[in-house]
């Protein structure tokens, strides 16, 4: 996600969070569930479109450049700490 992520567009419908239970294997078929009320939030392959469509729209709207857009998570970001 790029520097502009805006977690509403993303949060669940039913309960407003924004945590992702994950299953076992991942494919664009597998289905994803919110982990606060376990709710079908779709597939991966849907998530994955609306990031895509989020990015495309930050840089048509002029919020991030082309050379700094991606759903990426960067190697800096990963060596972060968790807080």
């Amino acid at each position: 996600m790029t520097a502009h992520y805006q977690s509403d567009r993303f949060a669940c419908k039913s309960c407003g969070g924004v945590s992702i239970t994950f299953p076992d294997m991942i494919h664009d078929c597998a289905e994803l569930v919110c982990a606060g009320c376990s709710v079908s939030l779709g597939t991966w392959g849907d998530l994955k479109e609306r990031i895509r469509q989020v990015v495309l729209s930050e840089i048509e709207s002029g919020q991030t450049s082309i050379e700094r857009a991606s759903s990426d998570i960067s190697i800096d970001a990963l060596n972060e700490p968790v807080v």
